[in-house]
């Protein structure tokens, strides 16, 4: 089985500083079909101490409720028909609540 990465989240599920990115990995079988499989990744976004942006996957107590709420949210995109059917392909959930298209 092959498996081919791609460049940038599927969908993002952000909530505070936690989000869940959603990430679609094509794998080729041995039989030659094709198999779409997700992986959720879990990070914070934080200011070190000179401002710059730094993302860790370590969570603070006060983050575990955002990272249930995002990996919830997750999931649920994940089961419904619409993610069946492949129409994820360029949605990007930029606050907890609107999707917006990728350009």
């Amino acid at each position: 089985m092959m498996t081919v990465l791609s460049g940038r989240p599927d969908i993002q599920f952000k909530v505070d500083f936690v989000r869940a990115c959603v990430w679609k990995n094509v794998c080729l079988l041995a039989n030659g079909k094709m198999l779409n499989r997700h992986k959720i990744v879990v990070e914070r976004t934080s200011r070190d101490r000179r401002g710059n942006l730094t993302t860790s996957s370590a969570l603070e107590i006060e983050d575990l409720p955002k990272a249930i709420l995002a990996i919830k949210r997750a999931y649920d995109c994940l089961t419904t028909k619409e993610q069946r059917a492949g129409d994820l392909e360029n949605v990007s959930v930029r606050d907890s609540k609107s999707p917006t298209r990728i350009p």
